[in-house]
């Protein structure tokens, strides 16, 4: 009777190893993919703190032809024409 209790005790101590081993894999994956993550966000702050540079420049340059004295030339001649 001893026996058959000490191999039920470790055939049950090798099931709890298995899934601690299934748990430590899966935690190891969540780690890895928390890193991929925290990567991802470092690359996007970057982004858009690159973007607060941009933004002016992209407008400086859609607003300064419209300044220019041909389009203003022809924004007073089509005002004149209404």
């Amino acid at each position: 009777m001893a026996e058959q209790e000490l191999k039920g005790f470790e055939v049950e101590l090798n099931l709890n190893e298995t899934s601690i081993q299934t748990i430590e894999a899966k935690i190891s994956l969540i780690q890895d993919e928390i890193s991929a993550i925290g990567k991802a966000m470092v690359s996007w702050k970057s982004v858009f703190q690159n973007i607060g540079h941009v933004i002016p420049i992209i407008l400086w340059h859609r607003i300064l032809p419209l300044t220019s004295p041909d389009c203003l030339w022809d924004v007073a001649k089509a005002s004149a024409d209404v």
